[in-house]
């Protein structure tokens, strides 16, 4: 499996629409709200995003060119609203 997985890991970008080459185009910076869980996520005590969740969306954004900014919640339930 992680050889099937591994040339589409090691490239730069993904190869996308032109569809969704529009819709990226507008939405360059997404925001991911929730709760600290760790190890899933977190905001630290320096307010730098960190956990699992923070390594997938830096990838992500690595990958689409796009920007993450992580808005904190005080519980679980709020950050669904």
């Amino acid at each position: 499996m992680a050889a099937v997985l591994a040339p589409a890991m090691a490239e730069d970008k993904i190869a996308l629409t032109p569809a969704e080459e529009a819709w990226l185009a507008g939405h360059r910076e997404w925001r991911v709200v929730g709760s600290n869980s760790p190890p899933f996520q977190w905001i630290d005590e320096q307010g730098i995003y960190r956990g699992l969740g923070a390594d997938y969306d830096a990838l992500i954004s690595k990958k689409l060119g796009t920007s993450v900014r992580a808005v904190p919640a005080p519980t679980w339930e709020e950050s669904l609203r």
